[in-house]
């Protein structure tokens, strides 16, 4: 477990793996952050999967959890399935300081090649994803439905660890 400034204050945040426990409050962040969310039992299944390495961002304050992100790892390869924050802890520099400690994680698991896919329109996934050395090495044309608009496309990104 790590502890890092919490939200650009002078508090603190915890960083540490995420359990079964957390599966309903992982859930609750997807819901506000995907336009298709995961349910508490996807969660609870990923979680519980011995390939999956996950890690929360935690508000030392009151034990809530604000952000997650989790990876698939299957021998040197890991695709992170999803990260996300609650809206309050967004635009704080929490989802580099949550990134940058998985990718510590991973690479302690020896990882060697990291991949994600991402919304072309999200730009400010995008960028972090960017600025942590990774890059575009695919597309899927239309993949994200956006429930009534043009569908965006998914950015597949790697980068080697």
């Amino acid at each position: 477990m790590k502890t890092f400034s919490f939200f650009g204050s002078r508090a603190s945040v915890l960083l540490h793996a995420l359990s079964g426990e957390h599966a309903s409050a992982c859930a609750a962040i997807h819901r506000e952050s995907f336009a298709h969310p995961w349910s508490s039992q996807d969660f609870e299944s990923l979680l519980s999967a011995k390939e999956t390495i996950s890690d929360g961002l935690i508000d030392p304050r009151d034990h809530s959890l604000r952000g997650m992100i989790l990876t698939r790892v299957i021998g040197p390869e890991g695709e992170i399935l999803t990260v996300a924050l609650s809206k309050s802890a967004r635009g704080a520099g929490n989802g580099t300081l949550l990134l940058g400690h998985h990718l510590e994680r991973l690479t302690a698991a020896r990882v060697q090649r990291l991949f994600l896919e991402v919304a072309n329109d999200n730009a400010s996934a995008l960028k972090l994803y960017r600025k942590q050395g990774f890059v575009e090495v695919g597309r899927r044309s239309g993949y994200y439905g956006s429930g009534g608009g043009p569908a965006a496309d998914a950015i597949v990104m790697a980068r080697d660890l």
